[in-house]
């Protein structure tokens, strides 16, 4: 059974860590030997948590009904035990299923039964702040951005009562978007840059980002195409890998819109100098003709009419050819426009996906009760709140604490030779155990499994760690139970007459009360005197005579019984 459930403990957190690097096919296959484990168990909690890691996958898959078959699994598992927060988070994944279908109405009953049931289970504010912020999103995309706004207001005052500050930046980015929608730009503003100063301070990068993209939006809203061109700059350069081909598009619609307008003001300032020079020249014409319209003959005259008019025409085609070439500029200009606004709408579907995924993995890590980290070059790179716990630090601290930190001298020495033997091509075991120092000072017992990774190119070390300092106390007591005990013989010989006890360990005096035999070998166990009936009869007849005939008195009676005790 131990070996078993160890099995199931780390395929289900190796599935987490292919799920976190987009491998989901191996992620699927860890997940059902886990889950085919927990049914074999009967654990209804392991059941219901790794239904619902499935069902997240089959959500990336845009698997939707299979996604909805294994999460619906799950809640059946989370109720039969009543575990609130089981049930709390399969709630909150039906909500996505139905978010995802367009089915709005149901996805805002289960998103509801997600709150109530974090909030009746006492859960910290960063889950209640999440449950409140899906609400806000049905309520977004069904246009009722009042509602929107009110249920990101909680949200945002559920995080700083905890202090979470990605939460607290979540929520005013999302206040800031749906200000911005009802054109309330200066109060979407302060709010887009309070979560901007927010992420940066803690270097979300995604959440710079998007608060970026949102202020460019705005900046261009209000007709300052200068600083929203500045901003998605900024933005685009944080999301070079991802979005390349977004941050193109937008920089070239903003450009064009800038140079366009420029190039509008220069065509009709263009426009105005033909016409003052055509004005000019038709002027000059006259004037030169009023001279020698005396001395000319009619037909000069008609000669001079018919070769004006042959000018103006072609001065006219060349208007018309500037204008119709404007007209064409026009034309592509909003063709292009419309191309690239919708291809703007499509990445910002994908990169909403992309952070619902990024949300979805964050808790499943931060739900798991064991410690989850990897190490790179004696560096912690990565890891979980139950590793931080575990060592009684911060999380922001644990950044630059190096791995020697943490491990007793003898640890040190026990993974050097670890590390020593793999070098050397040796089959080393990934479970062991080892001890840790925690922050003041104090050594822990732990149980670690261990995976060598490549991470972003170089060799990393995947560690599933647990804390069995309570389990080693309680074998010590067992084993000391046990030695105490080793004393005592199967047979003990008595005497029938005084039932002393034959001890052939003491050659001298062989034969010993029952107590002292007894605390020779039980050293913990003390005894107490006291008299049985049979016995008060033999040394104290009298006392036993007078009572049956009820000559003693309550004050003798109660002398002689505590004289008994």
């Amino acid at each position: 059974m131990g070996d078993s459930n160890r099995i199931a403990r780390v395929a289900n957190n190796l599935g987490a860590v292919h799920w976190g690097l987009s491998n989901y096919n191996e992620a699927l296959d860890l997940y059902q030997i886990a889950l085919k484990i927990r049914r074999q168990e009967n654990n209804a909690r392991g059941v219901s948590l790794i239904s619902n890691n499935i069902g997240l996958i089959y959500q990336e898959w845009e698997l939707i009904d299979e996604a909805l078959q294994y999460h619906e699994e799950a809640l059946k598992y989370a109720k039969e035990i009543n575990n609130l927060f089981a049930r709390a988070y399969s709630y909150n994944n039906l909500g996505r299923c139905y978010e995802f279908k367009k089915d709005y109405e149901k996805a805002l009953t289960y998103y509801q039964l997600s709150y109530n049931d974090y909030l009746e289970s006492e859960s910290d504010g960063s889950a209640i702040s999440l449950a409140l912020k899906n609400i806000g999103d049905i309520y977004y995309k069904l246009n009722r951005y009042n509602e929107a706004i009110s249920y990101y207001q909680k949200s945002l005052q559920h995080a700083e009562e905890v202090n979470n500050q990605f939460r607290s930046a979540i929520a005013e980015y999302n206040l800031g978007k749906t200000h911005a929608k009802l054109n309330q730009f200066e109060t979407a503003h302060q709010f887009v840059v309070k979560s901007l100063n927010k992420a940066r301070d803690s270097g979300y990068n995604d959440l710079i980002r998007d608060n970026q993209y949102i202020l460019s939006e705005i900046e261009e809203e209000r007709g300052n195409i200068h600083e929203a061109l500045e901003y998605f700059k900024n933005a685009s350069a944080m999301n070079d890998n991802i979005f390349n081909t977004e941050k193109i598009v937008k920089f070239t619609e903003l450009q064009i819109k800038y140079h366009l307008e420029h190039q509008t003001q220069e065509n009709a300032i263009l426009r105005k100098n033909n016409e003052i020079q055509r004005l000019k020249i038709k002027r000059q014409q006259f004037i030169r003709n009023s001279f020698i319209f005396g001395s000319i003959c009619i037909l000069v005259i008609l000669g001079l009419i018919i070769n004006r008019g042959s000018i103006l025409k072609k001065s006219n085609i060349q208007l018309e050819e500037q204008n119709t070439n404007i007209r064409k500029i026009n034309t592509d200009k909003e063709e292009l426009i419309k191309d690239l606004k919708q291809e703007i709408a499509e990445r910002k579907k994908a990169e909403e996906k992309l952070k619902e995924s990024e949300e979805k993995y964050r808790l499943m890590v931060e739900s798991s009760g064991d410690a989850i980290v990897i190490n790179q070059n004696g560096k912690f790179i990565f890891y979980n709140d139950a590793f931080a716990k575990m060592l009684d630090y911060d999380m922001e601290d644990i950044e630059s604490v190096n791995y020697k930190d943490i491990y007793t001298e003898k640890a040190i020495n026990q993974l050097e030779e670890r590390s020593r033997r793999r070098d050397n091509g040796e089959d080393v075991p990934n479970s062991y155990e080892t001890i840790f120092k925690r922050k003041d000072g104090t050594e822990i017992d732990v149980e670690a499994n261990v995976t060598i990774i490549d991470y972003k190119g170089q060799k990393a070390t995947f560690a599933v760690i647990r804390d069995i300092t309570k389990q080693k106390e309680i074998f010590k007591a067992l084993q000391k139970s046990a030695e105490q005990t080793r004393g005592l013989k199967e047979f003990i010989p008595i005497c029938a007459g005084c039932n002393k006890i034959r001890d052939d360990e003491k050659e001298h005096k062989p034969w010993i009360s029952p107590p002292e035999y007894i605390s020779d070998r039980l050293p913990d166990i003390k005894f107490s005197h006291g008299m049985c009936p049979d016995c008060i009869k033999k040394w104290y007849p009298d006392y036993v005579g007078k009572k049956n005939k009820g000559e003693t008195n309550p004050r003798e009676q109660t002398h002689q019984k505590s004289k008994f005790k």
